[in-house]
């Protein structure tokens, strides 16, 4: 009965956690720690004191765990071509910037930007923020006379450079979210047996456990400065779609069209876009019930890794035994508990189970 209980806990909170990610929008002018507030609150309430990581045993992961490291990858080194592949309705994407281009549509745009309020794909804070911006800028009568006269002459050249601009903007999208976040992806089931054979060299490797329910701070230092790191944990929502950052797109393309024109703005519609889309996987994977750390850190410094402690280590069935020995010798020097990963031969189910070593 506690099991049961503990299913349907953990399916209300992950679809709390869905519901109110897809639900939250942090626009230009909202605080964004007052609208993260509840995400954050509903994390920290449903963490689960055990969280695991899998490896494979290699003098990488051996060093990693004798130092106590959490190195962060980049997406595209994951085993999933579609993990953090954002998705584009490029045809809306076109006749949003076809809009855009069209001569009679230029001065209602650079004036109002009021006649995209309608179009799917361009938020209406969004087009607000823009707004505010242009008239913060105090740009006089004569001023708007020019770069309307500058815009409709020159609407040829804009549009070549437009079009180009919005494939360029598209495809450093793609790359960025395959590049830039650091993750670190655990598990809160170390009794798996996927898990264990495809993340753990068929049960040759190990795993480690974490608590990550304490309140994560910089872990370097407890000022800010060039060299801070800490972490941001989410469950993974599983869904059959990829998350859509059309609106995202749209709006960069509408930041690089009206940069044409002098106008400088550099916003977009959801700051929590870049979160949303490292954290969407295919409805295939949900046997994993992954948790993923984002590494924050300084640009200047490219850290890969962060050192906390694991509360116990495991061992893979079909582990060696020097290896077996090498991580039992690690876990007693610093006083990390130690299991072995065994069949359970007297049940029925597939199943496995530990024993302390």
């Amino acid at each position: 009965m506690t099991d049961e209980k503990n299913t349907n806990k953990e399916r209300n909170f992950k679809q709390q956690f869905k519901e109110l990610m897809q639900n939250t929008v942090i626009a230009p002018n909202d605080d964004y720690k007052t609208k993260m507030q509840p995400i954050k609150e509903l994390i920290k309430e449903n963490t689960p004191a055990s969280l695991f990581r899998f490896r494979a045993v290699n003098e990488f992961s051996l060093d990693a765990f004798r130092k106590d490291d959490i190195y962060h990858s980049e997406p595209k080194n994951f085993n999933d071509p579609h993990d953090c592949l954002v998705y584009f309705d490029k045809p809306l994407l076109d006749k949003i910037r076809e809009l855009y281009l069209k001569p009679q549509n230029v001065e209602t745009l650079l004036k109002q930007f009021s006649n995209l309020g309608q179009i799917s794909g361009v938020s209406k804070e969004y087009l607000l923020d823009i707004q505010k911006v242009v008239k913060n800028l105090s740009i006089t009568g004569e001023d708007w006379d020019n770069i309307l006269k500058l815009a409709l002459n020159n609407l040829p050249d804009i549009d070549k450079e437009i079009t180009k601009s919005a494939e360029n903007i598209e495809e450093n999208m793609y790359n960025h979210y395959k590049t830039y976040p650091k993750i670190a992806c655990f598990s809160e089931n170390i009794e798996s047996t996927l898990m264990w054979s495809h993340y753990a060299d068929s049960h040759k490797g190990f795993a480690l456990e974490y608590d990550f329910t304490k309140e994560q701070k910089c872990l370097v230092c407890t000022n800010p400065c060039e060299d801070f790191v800490y972490i941001s944990l989410y469950p993974v929502i599983y869904t059959n779609t990829r998350y859509n950052a059309t609106d995202l797109a749209a709006s960069l393309q509408l930041n690089q069209y009206l940069r044409n024109f002098g106008i400088p703005i550099h916003t977009i519609p959801d700051e929590l876009a870049y979160t949303k889309t490292n954290i969407y996987k295919g409805e295939d994977w949900k046997y994993e019930k992954e948790w993923r750390t984002f590494l924050i850190y300084d640009r200047k410094t490219e850290r890969k890794a962060i050192k906390i402690k694991p509360k116990a280590v495991y061992l893979g069935v079909n582990i060696s035994e020097i290896y077996q020995d090498i991580l039992v010798g690690y876990a007693k020097a610093y006083g990390i508990e130690t299991y072995k990963m065994k069949v359970d031969i007297y049940s029925d189910e597939f199943k496995l189970i530990y024993e302390s070593v």
